[in-house]
């Protein structure tokens, strides 16, 4: 049952996520349907009263629909603290204006033929406006609902005749709409991983004279620390700068190749354990992670491990290093001009049995609008940065692989926290050793 109820607790936060991630990256859609729906309402509330009058019209029920509309279009005039909402608010507005209004209407017509034509433009709209994981349960909540609607408002209620002989085409029109907007989406895969083996080819390529860089820094490093007792025979006059230079280009290197990987591995749509994937500790990652990365000493960055309960996991060691590795980086870049403070906590098991590994910074914080955008490829929001914008889409691939998620808060007195949540190693263990 254990894995049933991981999928059933997570569910709603990957819907969030997909419908989130479809609008982020086109959010005119949410605008031109917003936009098209305040002057449609009341438009066609004049044709169907009195141009082409139909059995039933519903006055209310449109200037919901409008008022839903008008709210939505101006979104981006919205109070800050009220614009992480606009993206489930849109998702309520198409529910109640596609599939709950035109069924609805549908049922109280009796089905005509003018309004089966309207609620096969409803699908088809409610198609280009939720994502593919979203659209059959939300338009079978919008026709539940609508139904129950009905059947609560109708004189005689009861199930038109003329709708049962139009189910099977409403059926068919609906599952090849979705059969062919999966087909796009395959294609855009397919030239992805194109793009992935040329990329992978680059990538060879820049690997390996990165490697003799880090390599001849590294041979550096040792030869300078062979004079440590007799430093005034090394041929230089500051041994400690060149000491300190070596290891700069080392950590860069280092940096560099970071890149590469995620680069790599966010083109290819990486998303499936792979067989490096083992049972970690997540005290054991963040202390390896730390001294792996060349960070300085923790009192000297201000940052600060808390331990309130260490637990296991299953996932690819050196992903998840890199994955701590981003939200130190960050956490660290965030406070680096006030000389803020870092926190690195590591938490036993939530409501949900869920154990935590949570980066949390005083620095400025992040936007409210931006906190579901900064996970999507090249995103970045320090545009002063020479960043790529893939850090956190990594991250966020490798914590879904590992079966957990990632979200961002924003805090009130301040700064970001990034909370990565994660199902304790004994239900990640069959999936992964199988």
């Amino acid at each position: 049952m254990k894995p049933i109820q991981q999928l059933i607790i997570g569910w709603p936060r990957r819907a969030y996520a997909a419908y989130a991630e479809y609008h982020s990256e086109a959010r005119y859609k949410i605008r031109m349907a917003s936009g098209l729906g305040l002057v449609m309402f009341p438009l066609f509330f004049f044709v169907w009263t009195e141009l082409v009058p139909q059995p039933y019209e519903s006055l209310v029920a449109r200037m919901i629909g409008a008022g839903l509309c008008g709210l939505l279009a101006v979104s981006y005039y919205w109070p800050k603290p009220l614009r992480p909402f606009v993206i489930p608010f849109s998702f309520i507005t198409f529910v109640y204006c596609l599939p709950f209004f035109f069924t609805y209407m549908l049922l109280m017509n009796g089905a005509t033929l003018e309004w089966q034509l309207s609620a096969m433009a409803a699908m088809m709209y409610m198609v280009f406006l939720i994502d593919a994981f979203n659209i059959l349960p939300a338009t079978i909540m919008g026709i539940v609902a609508a139904a129950i609607m009905y059947l609560l408002a109708a004189v005689s209620p009861g199930f038109p005749d003329a709708l049962y002989s139009t189910l099977s085409i409403y059926g068919f029109t609906m599952v090849g709409l979705i059969l062919l907007n999966h087909s796009n989406n395959l294609i855009h895969k397919e030239k992805m991983k194109a793009a992935g083996v040329l990329a992978g080819y680059i990538a060879h390529e820049m690997r390996t004279p990165l490697a003799s860089i880090r390599f001849d820094a590294e041979s550096l490093m040792k030869e300078i620390s062979t004079y440590e007792k007799n430093i005034e025979m090394l041929p230089h006059q500051n041994p400690e700068q060149l000491y300190n230079a070596a290891n700069r280009i080392a950590r860069q290197t280092s940096s560099a190749n970071a890149v590469i990987n995620s680069l790599i591995l966010n083109i290819t749509n990486f998303g499936h354990r792979n067989e490096r994937a083992k049972k970690l500790s997540m005290q054991d990652t963040v202390r390896e992670t730390l001294n792996d990365f060349s960070f300085k000493t923790e009192a000297e960055l201000n940052l600060a491990v808390k331990v309130t309960q260490d637990f296991e996991y299953f996932a690819d060691p050196a992903l998840m290093r890199h994955v701590v590795f981003n939200l130190v980086r960050n956490a660290l870049r965030a406070v680096e001009a006030t000389a803020g403070r870092v926190e690195i906590k590591i938490e036993g098991p939530d409501a949900r049995g869920f154990n935590s590994l949570i980066v949390s910074d005083d620095g400025p914080g992040i936007p409210p609008e931006h906190v579901h955008d900064i996970f999507l490829p090249f995103r970045s929001l320090d545009k002063d940065s020479d960043g790529t914008g893939l850090g956190l889409s990594f991250c966020r691939m490798v914590v879904e692989a590992a079966g957990g998620s990632i979200h961002c808060k924003t805090q009130k007195t301040g700064g970001a926290m990034f909370v990565v949540s994660l199902p304790p190693a004994e239900l990640q263990e069959p999936a992964v050793t199988h």
